[in-house]
């Protein structure tokens, strides 16, 4: 019976890829950055140049979930903008989840082939050249490590912030104390002390643009801080690395008001998973 119970619960990954996207890409490296963070690397098929990002970019990439429907997640790609030959992006392995990441962990093998779109960028850099303030949160790095790499390579002022739960938690830690040396600093909540939010916004360049990704404690207080202290609005920049689930867990429907669908949202799923598993494009 437990035979049968694993053969029923196996993904079927089909042979011609996952997805169906006019972008193709294989996987062609996997490095274990920490015990539950795991970087992918992405190329071309044909060893052709990969389309143009910026820092900020993602990918949304194919996946299998644990109840068998194929759907996509949304991965900021993590490497150097500046590169053409691969993307590189990280995924946390979350096993309470709904199986999306366990299936990347799992399956993203070497040689694995994928269908998605185009990279989309919601979380631009500024086209001004105001120093920078760079704040990540856990997996949120993904997204803040391409800003730094590309206000490194333009000359432009800036420092990060990175706190995470521990040393081995750091996801890209050594790649980032070679490449930024004093203008990184790390926090991990095992040692102390801890990012002080409130003491650093306090304290910062008040002409400076405020970039952060992480949890929504992490932005929420940021938002808060940088309103106390003078910052404009439109200085403060922020992304989600995931989003958040409804407040109840119940079943509800989310009516399109231009097309006038209705699309159903289970008690497991955010109104983002259930927009992308409609085949609706949110961006």
């Amino acid at each position: 019976a437990s035979d049968e119970t694993k053969t029923a619960n196996t993904p079927t990954v089909p042979a011609a890829g996952l997805g169906n996207g006019p972008l193709s890409l294989v996987v062609s490296g996997i490095r274990q950055l920490t015990p539950i963070f795991r970087a992918i690397e992405l190329r071309d098929p044909h060893g052709a140049d990969l389309p143009k990002v910026e820092a900020g970019s993602h990918l949304k990439l194919p996946v299998i979930l644990s109840n068998g429907k194929t759907a996509v997640r949304h991965y900021s790609i993590a490497s150097n903008p500046a590169r053409r030959d691969i993307y590189e992006i990280a995924v946390l392995r979350e096993d309470q989840g709904e199986g999306g990441s366990a299936f990347v962990h799992q399956y993203y093998q070497l040689g694995s082939l994928l269908h998605c779109e185009l990279p989309k960028n919601d979380f631009r850099l500024s086209s001004n050249a105001r120093s920078a303030l760079l704040i990540a949160g856990g997996i949120g790095i993904t997204a803040i490590k391409p800003m730094a790499q590309t206000l490194a390579a333009s000359g432009n002022a800036f420092e990060m912030h990175y706190a995470a739960a521990s040393q081995g938690d750091m996801a890209f830690g050594d790649r980032l104390r070679r490449d930024l040396g004093a203008q990184l600093h790390c926090y991990f909540s095992d040692q102390g002390p801890r990012l002080a939010i409130d003491e650093l916004l306090q304290n910062a360049d008040k002409d400076s643009d405020i970039y952060v990704c992480g949890p929504s404690r992490l932005i929420d207080a940021v938002l808060e801080a940088a309103k106390r202290y003078g910052f404009d609005e439109e200085q403060v920049h922020y992304e989600h690395f995931s989003a958040t689930k409804t407040i109840e867990n119940r079943p509800f429907n989310v009516v399109l008001k231009r097309s006038n669908k209705v699309i159903p949202i289970q008690a497991n799923q955010t109104v983002l998973q259930a927009l992308d598993d409609a085949g609706i494009d949110t961006l």
